[in-house]
């Protein structure tokens, strides 16, 4: 089934005077205001059918901002009976801490198009630790992080480090993980050692301490060498095994252990380690810088992990026991959604140019119209890009077609919005429509545009000839005043437009006497055109007016 999408208008705008739609909504866009990541707010929408039959609310659509939804609704299609409304409620829930612009769509089984609501909203960290980081992206947010992370740190020596590392913050009698003795675990092979007293007496038994970006690349110099963001505890075998490899995916096995591997000169973590491998090399390359370009071939596989393996709560909690020895964050771990605002994190970080559109109807159709129906569709192109998407020679296959909202054929759609063309189509004669819309852009993909259009107008005759005989308009040509005459069968249940000849309704009313007299003060001379509406079917007569 096709499906179709309207603009949800606010209340306040005349519907008539805007366009002819399913559905409207008030308001006709929504803010959200500052909203917290957790602490998600909803803003009521209330959608009203205004057409005579029943419109079926097929789909709500909302789009990515950064690889997450921040706008959504629990709403299930659903249907609207004549003149009915009903409130639905959108959720703003953001990840990120920037200012949020969107679109939401309201696909419907309608014939009058696709229209679509702006969103806004501003994000906003609950974490006041990184409030300098609000609306920025790319090199500006990795230098607002690398600023921050070193801004009151706190540097103990490598030993007092690994102190605090073996007998507090890894050691899980302390850190909350409930065991009854002191307990170490290497995080590259699962293995734990128990009871030891001291750091000194854990090394003996076999452990020591890997730092993940190896310290021959920054020559074990401190603050980084006792930067314990990096630093895990690990079986010294495990450790050598690494060595200062990069991480990768191995293929051809040279080594194994609880998961972890080396071969094809790179070392595997096992899964339990991946997630938290990256965010400490994330961390390390912002807070320091990408020594001897180490990151450069390791990124794509890391971002990988990070995605793949999110933050523990036991990764939560050692971010937090680090934070009160250092008095700086991993902000990888309180925030994993930073990556996707940094576009690269091994080098100088600019968002790619994006030119992307979506049209949300792959055709226009109209449907049967009768004569002097209010006919205009609404095609609605949302641009999903970071570039500004240009519309250009937007031209109709057929005169009977116009648009309301272009001039010179053109038009600009900035990113994160939508634009609706209002097509509009002559219904003044029956017949049939068979053609395209087309445009150019710049969208990649899209340079050239062809639209179908389809419309079937009918004409008086199919409408039967009693009822046509039903409707008398005299005298013709008029100078004063003229008179519609209707059978008495029909009063009470019929009702009058008039058009002016340059499409404007100038007049309406019910007709519920046999004559109804309109006069003709004001009125200039030409051909207008007289639609009478019977119950749920219309005729038209065309009088002359001569003054």
């Amino acid at each position: 089934m096709r499906k179709y999408c309207l603009l949800l208008i606010s209340g306040f705008f005349s519907v008539s005077a805007f366009c002819q739609s399913s559905l409207t909504a008030n308001p006709s866009s929504l803010n959200a205001g500052v909203v917290y990541e957790n602490a998600p707010d909803s803003l009521p929408l209330t959608l009203r059918n205004i057409l005579n039959d029943t419109v079926h609310i097929q789909e709500i659509r909302f789009y990515d901002i950064y690889e997450s939804t921040p706008f959504s609704t629990s709403v299930q299609p659903f249907a609207l009976a004549p003149g009915d409304s009903q409130t639905i409620y959108v959720r703003f829930s953001p990840m990120h801490n920037i200012s949020h612009n969107t679109e939401m769509v309201v696909f419907t089984d309608g014939n009058r198009g696709d229209l679509s609501i702006d969103l806004r909203g501003q994000g906003k960290y609950s974490n006041t630790y990184y409030n300098s980081t609000e609306n920025l992206s790319e090199e500006a947010l990795k230098t607002a992080l690398k600023t921050r992370l070193a801004q009151g740190y706190v540097q103990l020596s490598y030993n007092a480090i690994r102190d605090e590392m073996f007998m507090n913050v890894d050691n899980k009698k302390v850190n909350g993980q409930g065991a009854a003795v002191n307990t170490l675990e290497c995080i590259y092979t699962g293995f734990n050692i128990t009871n030891y007293p001291d750091r000194t007496n854990a090394q003996l038994m076999g452990f020591n301490t890997e730092h993940t970006w190896p310290q021959s690349l920054f020559s074990q110099n401190l603050p980084m060498r006792s930067d314990m963001y990096h630093l895990f505890p690990t079986r010294e075998t495990a450790n050598t095994q690494r060595s200062n490899l990069p991480f990768g995916v191995v293929t051809n096995i040279a080594w194994q252990d609880g998961g972890s591997k080396r071969g094809d000169g790179v070392f595997e973590p096992r899964d339990e380690h991946k997630g938290t491998t990256a965010r400490a090399m994330f961390y390390f390359v912002v807070r320091y810088q990408n020594y001897l370009n180490f990151l450069d071939n390791q990124e794509a596989i890391l971002r990988q992990w990070h995605k793949t393996f999110p933050p523990t709560a036991i990764n939560r909690q050692r971010n937090e026991d680090i934070a009160a020895i250092q008095n700086n964050r991993n902000p990888f771990i309180d925030y994993p959604q930073f990556v996707d605002r940094i576009t690269s994190l091994s080098a100088n970080s600019v968002a790619p140019a994006v030119t992307k559109l979506e049209m949300t109807d792959s055709e226009i159709a109209f449907d049967t119209l009768k004569i002097m129906d209010d006919a205009v569709y609404g095609f609605v192109i949302v641009n999903t890009g970071n570039q500004a998407i240009n519309l250009t020679n937007i031209t109709a296959g057929d005169a009977r077609l116009t648009f309301d909202n272009i001039t010179g054929g053109t038009a600009t759609i900035p990113p994160g919005d939508a634009f609706n063309l209002l097509v509009r189509l002559n219904t003044t004669a029956g017949g049939t429509v068979n053609t395209t819309i087309d445009f150019s852009t710049n969208a990649a993909g899209n340079a050239s545009v062809s639209i179908p259009v389809t419309a079937e107008i009918i004409d008086n005759t199919a409408l039967g000839d009693e009822l046509t005989a039903s409707v008398r308009v005299y005298p013709n040509p008029a100078r004063q005043a003229f008179v519609i005459q209707i059978n008495d069968q029909y009063r009470y249940s019929s009702n009058y437009r008039i058009f002016h000849p340059g499409g404007q309704m100038i007049a309406s009313g019910t007709l519920q006497s046999p004559e109804t007299t309109v006069n003709l003060e004001g009125w200039t001379s030409g051909i207008y055109i007289i639609q009478v509406n019977i119950g749920n079917q219309s005729l038209v007569q065309r009088v002359i007016v001569d003054r």
